[in-house]
This record gives structure tokens, C-alpha cells and sequence, in this order.
């Protein structure tokens, strides 16, 4: 990540998304995720941060994202946009 892109997450407050977004970014691709995917998947990442404190790039060093999630409780990995 480069340093504007971190200091604009951290302007932001984006400490959780900051803290995961390299990681993510290659899940992303290697998940061949699309826009919206990703972005939730960052989204959750600074939630997690925000309402448990937690460890997201522990979390995503495990291997375990949202489309894994999805596939072990049997949910689609794309779904239709409401918007």
C-alpha cells in the first residue's frame, strides 16, 4: 500500500480496512472477487475492528473470508444487487 493511500485511510479513521488491505487485496484475486464483493469484505473488516477491537489481519492471515463463510453455510457466492 502506498503512503497517501495509507494516510488517507487514516484521516479517514479506516484503521481496520489500513490493517487489512494488502491481504485483502490478494484474497481478492486469488478469489477472482468482484467490486462489490471486495468491498464488502473491506467494509467487514473495519466493522470487526470497530465493534470487537479485533485482530482482522490475524483473521485474514487464517485464510478465512467472507466467500469462504458463505460456501461452509451454504450460501451463493454472488447474489443479485438490490440497488
Amino acid at each position: 500500500m502506498n503512503d497517501r493511500l495509507l494516510s488517507t485511510l487514516k484521516q479517514l479513521r479506516l484503521s481496520g480496512l489500513a490493517a487489512s488491505l494488502d491481504i485483502r487485496l490478494a484474497e481478492a484475486a486469488s478469489h477472482q472477487l468482484n467490486h462489490a464483493e471486495f468491498l464488502e469484505l473491506i467494509l467487514q473488516d473495519e466493522l470487526l475492528v470497530r465493534y470487537t477491537g479485533g485482530d482482522v489481519a490475524g483473521r485474514c492471515l487464517l485464510g478465512r473470508t467472507r466467500t469462504d463463510d458463505e460456501q461452509a453455510a451454504g450460501e451463493p457466492r454472488h447474489r443479485e444487487s438490490s440497488v
